[in-house]
């Protein structure tokens, strides 16, 4: 467990609970009937569970070729894809948040400093500690900036980038963190190993943080084409 594990949880739970929240009022502002309450429906059940299991150290053995973590994080991130893109009322209420929130709401991507205090401290390493950090803090810096710069009619492929520099972040990190893990398929041998991100609070982000954040690059690229179409049209 990395220095001031609790602290950092604190701050990453707070900091979440308010990004559900405000997720979740959009939606409900915009959806009709009982879908308005998909928003909180999701993300709130989401948010406990994820606490539990890494309060509990229940994904923390990282010795699995499919550790608990792999299992949860890939259950998360494709189970919320495939909801988001193929059922319709979810599909619809994240079709409804305007580009403002898909995109400038991943300020929280800030805390991904930790990755480079984890390095420090020597429990993450060097090839994932301070690249994914640098990476998560350009990302956060950066949203509300390349947000009002895309709604102010600046060019949409700014955002675009922003989006895919965002995702790839992730194809990067997330190989590494699985190759990198101290289970008899070990690819990679780096020291330390990956284990810190079976613990708190690098695994708060990796099943909640990451896949959230996959999942509204993924809305606000489309929602990127929904906008390149009006401005021709206009």
């Amino acid at each position: 467990m990395l220095a001031y594990a609790t602290t950092w949880m604190i701050g990453l739970v707070v900091t979440h609970a308010v990004v559900a929240t405000l997720l979740g009022w959009q939606v409900y502002q915009r959806g009709q009937g009982w879908a308005r309450w998909l928003g909180f429906g999701i993300l709130y059940p989401w948010l406990g569970l994820t606490v539990l299991l890494t309060t509990q150290g229940w994904v923390a053995n990282m010795t699995e070729p499919i550790s608990p973590l792999g299992i949860v994080m890939t259950i998360a991130t494709g189970g919320g894809l495939a909801l988001m893109l193929l059922w319709p009322p979810l599909k619809q209420a994240v079709e409804s948040l305007p580009l403002s929130w898909l995109m400038g709401v991943q300020v929280y991507r800030v805390f991904g400093i930790v990755f480079l205090f984890g390095w420090l401290a020597g429990e993450v390493p060097l090839a994932l500690g301070p690249l994914t950090a640098f990476n998560d803090v350009a990302v956060g810096l950066s949203a509300l900036v390349v947000t009002a710069y895309v709604l102010r009619g600046g060019a949409v492929w700014v955002g675009r980038v922003w989006n895919v520099y965002g995702l790839l972040d992730f194809a990067y990190a997330v190989p590494v963190g699985v190759l990198a893990a101290p289970h008899a398929l070990r690819l990679l041998n780096l020291t330390p190993d990956t284990s810190a991100l079976g613990v708190l609070p690098l695994s708060f982000i990796t099943l909640w943080a990451v896949p959230l954040s996959i999942m509204l690059h993924v809305a606000a690229l489309r929602k990127l084409g929904s906008v390149v179409k009006v401005r021709n049209l206009g």
